[in-house]
C-alpha cells in the first residue's frame, strides 16, 4: 500500500490523523512520566543501577518518538490552515 502525502487527504481525514497523533503523544508522555516516577523511587531507595543502559535507551527512544510525532502533527496543522 502506497503512503499518501498530506495534500492528498481530506480535511476530515487530517483531523482524524491529528487526533490519533495527539493520543500517541499522550500515551508516550504517560510512559515517560511513569518512568520518571520509577527512577525517583529507585533513586530514593538506593537501588538504582548506575549502568542501566537499557533504561536510558528506552527513555531516549520515547523522547525521540514524541519529537517525530510532534513534527508530523505540525505538518498536519499547517496543511489544515492552508486549506481554510
Amino acid at each position: 500500500m502506497k503512503n499518501k502525502e498530506t495534500k492528498e487527504y481530506s480535511i476530515e481525514e487530517l483531523g482524524k490523523q491529528k487526533k490519533t497523533l495527539g493520543v500517541l503523544i499522550a500515551v508516550l508522555g504517560i510512559l515517560i512520566l511513569l518512568y520518571a516516577i520509577y527512577f525517583i523511587v529507585k533513586l530514593s531507595n538506593g537501588t538504582w543501577d548506575t549502568n542501566n543502559t537499557l533504561g536510558i535507551t528506552g527513555i531516549g527512544i520515547l523522547i525521540i518518538s514524541i519529537s517525530i510525532i510532534s513534527i508530523q502533527m505540525m505538518k498536519i496543522d499547517k496543511e489544515i490552515k492552508s486549506r481554510t
